[in-house]
């Protein structure tokens, strides 16, 4: 990924397609021509495992199908790292926890990877941690307002039984009290207006980055490290490639509401999930007794995709 493609050519951009002519003079003119990359991985140490474990070698041509659409199109990017995401966390589960038990969906992967990979890993590795925390501080507050809508209320887009089963899976994760508070609070009368929408995205924002929680004056204890993480996977990453592929969905940017902060929104998905899935690759290397990432590699990757996030009003 040292050799990853600039960005710097707008003569193909037509007059009409304003917001892409802004991307890539932001991207330009600001020295991040770069698109976000994954770890190095050195062909000659890791060329073994590689030949003989066929489906990592699969799902990592996978992730590399993420490059194809940026930097224009975050969204179909996030779309294959999910995609390469996913399928690493089953191959992962298949040979490291026992096959046949009850950890087999999705959703219940990501509670496992959550409290037994990226948690410990992250509390053992101080340059990763601080990469991972860095990349969670720089999340849009569109990401708070998805996590919200996402909790409380369908917003319009229905998702056959994914919905229930995530906001389900939400309210068991962070606790009937915190979710009854988030409920009471900023959709007392089944209903959320625009700025109780606007301050409860605050709220789930802050928790998810960690930090303290008050409810009418009343502190209340967050979440741990491992559900924050399962939390942004489960209800965020997870939510969001439901609705991309089964959803009444319709496209962020053919559309004259995108902004740059729609670009920021998607970056900032196919950030995380390309952290998640380089720290479990790296996991996944453990397991199998081969180092086909280093910690070195998957900090600096996370850290260089920090930088994608143009932070504007408009």
């Amino acid at each position: 990924m040292e050799n990853a493609p600039s960005y710097d050519a707008l003569d193909h951009i037509r007059p009409d397609e304003p917001l892409r002519r802004k991307l890539a003079q932001r991207l330009s003119t600001e020295g991040t021509g770069l698109i976000p990359r994954l770890p190095e991985i050195d062909v000659d140490s890791t060329a073994e495992i590689f030949y003989h474990d066929a489906t990592l070698n699969k799902i990592h041509s996978i992730a590399l199908d993420y490059l194809d659409s940026l930097p224009d199109r975050p969204d179909l990017a996030f779309d294959a790292a999910w995609r390469a995401f996913e399928s690493l966390l089953h191959h992962y589960a298949a040979a490291a926890w026992p096959a046949g038990g009850p950890h087999r969906t999705t959703l219940d992967l990501m509670t496992r990877f959550a409290s037994e990979v990226c948690s410990p890993l992250l509390q053992r590795e101080s340059r990763i941690s601080d990469a991972f925390n860095t990349l969670m501080e720089m999340m849009p507050d569109s990401i708070g307002r998805y996590g919200l809508a996402r909790m409380l209320y369908e917003r319009g887009v229905y998702v056959t039984s994914q919905f229930a089963l995530v906001r389900n899976r939400v309210e068991e994760l962070i606790g009937n009290e915190l979710y009854n508070f988030f409920s009471d609070t900023y959709m007392p009368d089944g209903h959320i207006t625009a700025e109780n929408h606007y301050r409860g995205a605050r709220k789930v924002k802050r928790m998810m980055l960690g930090e303290p929680l008050k409810f009418d004056g009343k502190d209340v204890a967050g979440l741990d490290k491992a559900r924050r993480i399962e939390f942004i996977g489960s209800a965020i990453l997870y939510t969001s490639r439901c609705e991309r592929a089964h959803g009444d969905y319709f496209s962020p940017f053919i559309s004259d509401k995108a902004s740059m902060k729609t670009y920021d929104h998607w970056y900032w998905l196919l950030s995380v999930t390309l952290a998640m899935y380089s720290i479990l690759l790296m996991k996944y290397g453990e397991y199998r007794k081969a180092e086909i990432v280093t910690p070195i590699s998957v900090a600096a990757s996370i850290s260089f995709n920090s930088t994608f996030f143009i932070a504007t009003d408009k």
